[in-house]
């Protein structure tokens, strides 16, 4: 939107070099008869702009080309941004699916190996059903993280650490009254010790 309002008050509004505009131009109304493009309406005026901005961003191509010097500079610095969005979009989406992809690739490898062995062993439908539904329902779990498994809290001072376990295991400790007691007079010493 922002870009298409942009495009627009460029091609109306903007100095021209040449004298020419790229809102000069006409379109055939209901009845074939030529009208100018400022003369439609405010909604066809927009669409147009619009039309232009998206293939801007999509890096397609458009029928509207640019006849002042700013024009020209807009429809660069706007092919410039549409190429930067584009590819980012495509390397978001591309990290993301291989981030999935990953994510799947041990519970695919297991399964395959867990189906092999039943057919190298002639394991009967009656039990490796079950025996694989089993395992489908185990992998899909997901398991908590622990502590040691999360490498960039090695980055994070002892004491940050110490006062991280206090608070993760604070609901547990309170429950105990000895704990509870312990807690409101020393809290420091409580830290030191979780």
């Amino acid at each position: 939107h922002l870009l298409a309002c942009i495009w627009f008050a460029v091609g109306r509004s903007m100095p021209s070099d040449t004298g020419g505009r790229w809102v000069d131009f006409y379109v055939h109304d209901n009845n074939g008869e030529l009208v100018r493009f400022l003369d439609c309406s405010w909604l066809y005026q927009y669409m147009v702009s619009f039309n232009w901005a998206a293939a801007q961003i999509a890096l397609g191509s458009v029928h509207i080309m640019p006849k002042s010097s700013l024009e020209i500079l807009a429809f660069v610095i706007a092919m410039m941004v549409g190429f930067l969005f584009g590819s980012s979009v495509v390397s978001m989406l591309s990290a993301s699916m291989m981030d999935f992809r990953m994510m799947h690739q041990d519970r695919r490898a297991k399964l395959r190996t867990l189906r092999r062995y039943f057919a190298e062993n002639n394991v009967p439908a009656h039990i490796a059903a079950p025996m694989q539904k089993q395992v489908l329902e185990r992998l899909a779990r997901q398991v908590p993280l622990e502590e040691g498994k999360v490498a960039a809290l090695e980055l994070v001072s002892v004491a940050m650490r110490s006062q991280l376990r206090f608070e993760i295991q604070r609901p547990q400790l309170l429950k105990h009254p000895a704990f509870r007691l312990w807690t409101s007079m020393n809290k420091e010493l409580m830290h030191r010790t979780s």
